[in-house]
């Protein structure tokens, strides 16, 4: 089960990246508004991303012994092993990085919020240039991420799984 755990985070990953390449060349392209790929491409790597995350949570916990799979943060894994009297470096760090302001809380919250917005209120513009029309509705609270922040959290959390997966490997 570790593995398919460990190819999911991979191909979330993968498709962040796909997200992440196009929304680049989008900017590019100009045919869109940037407010509209913001919000559109933004929530989707937060959403590629976060489950992502929570599938290294669960290859994390399937490393130690443990068969859940369901799990939405470090607080939740804390307890699974903490319940089973298992100390692990790697829950801890992340625990750490989801309880102060770090990328990965930051990750965490926009992905929280994303899921949230709040009432919609009228469309504001149309985008010409697309062959579908596309309005801008933006919500009171409305998500966007840029393509510098997604890239950010993107290469994060890359990072961290990897350099954690090579200390698990080292055990």
């Amino acid at each position: 089960m570790a593995e398919a755990n460990r190819a999911f985070v991979n191909q979330r990953l993968y498709f962040c990246r796909l997200h992440l390449d196009w929304f680049e060349q989008q900017l590019a392209q100009q045919v869109l508004a940037r407010s509209v790929l913001e919000q559109s491409l933004g929530q989707s790597c937060l959403y590629h991303l976060v489950m992502a995350y929570r599938a290294y949570l669960a290859e994390i916990a399937h490393s130690v012994g443990l068969t859940e799979t369901q799990l939405h943060n470090a607080t939740e894994l804390q307890r699974l092993l903490q319940q089973r009297d298992i100390r692990c470096g790697e829950a801890d760090e992340l625990m750490n990085l989801e309880n102060v302001q770090s990328w990965l809380s930051e990750l965490l919250l926009r992905y929280a919020n994303a899921k949230t917005d709040s009432v919609l209120t009228e469309p504001t513009a149309v985008s010409s240039a697309s062959p579908i029309p596309v309005k801008s509705v933006d919500t009171q609270h409305s998500v966007t991420v840029d393509i510098d922040t997604a890239k950010g959290l993107f290469y994060s959390l890359k990072q961290l799984i990897e350099t954690q997966r090579a200390q698990l490997e080292q055990w």
